[in-house]
């Protein structure tokens, strides 16, 4: 009889071993799903406002070199788009004498460095993704503008409101759990 025994309880401690084996693999295979999508989600929204910016810059380059100087209505237009907070293009000084002074540091950057810069940040207690970059001249511009080919003649600045997409990325880890 003391065999019986011996063999259950054997048997009830593999199978709980088993069980608690089972819930750890399932666990971290489960946190490292909701991490593989919360990064796709994240790298998602990223390129779409990458898109977004040079697709802006590119419409702006092409108003201006038409002849169209002011780019207010089309921003407008733009800022209306859901999840945008803001929206600014800030011409250099080649456009108008010591208009740098009114960018901050990131487009101080761009304006700088003539290369576009994504970063995350909180602006006005929302978490965003910002895209900041550079509308460099071409031949068209110069015709009108003082500078060369290639020179920084304004910062377009894009803030995208991340806050619904972090409310989704806490509802699926709640969900997985």
């Amino acid at each position: 009889m003391s065999f019986l025994n011996l063999k259950k309880s054997v048997t009830k401690r593999t199978g709980f071993y088993l069980s608690f084996a089972l819930t750890i693999i399932l666990g971290i295979a489960l946190t490292f799903l909701l991490l593989f999508i919360e990064s796709k989600i994240m790298n998602n929204k990223k390129t779409g406002l990458e898109e977004l910016s040079t697709t802006m810059a590119a419409s702006i380059s092409f108003a201006m070199s038409e002849g169209s100087s002011d780019v207010s209505p089309y921003v407008e237009k733009v800022s209306k788009q859901e999840n945008l907070v803001e929206v600014r293009i800030l011409a250099s000084n080649y456009i108008y004498e010591d208009n740098e002074s009114k960018m901050d540091e990131q487009e101080k950057l761009v304006n700088k460095i003539g290369e576009p810069v994504y970063i995350s940040e909180e602006f006005n207690d929302i978490n965003v993704f910002r895209s900041v970059i550079p509308i460099k001249a071409d031949e068209t511009c110069i015709e009108c503008h003082d500078g060369n080919v290639d020179d920084v003649m304004a910062t377009m600045s894009i803030r995208y409101s991340m806050e619904e997409t972090y409310s989704n990325i806490g509802t699926q880890r709640i969900i997985g759990i």
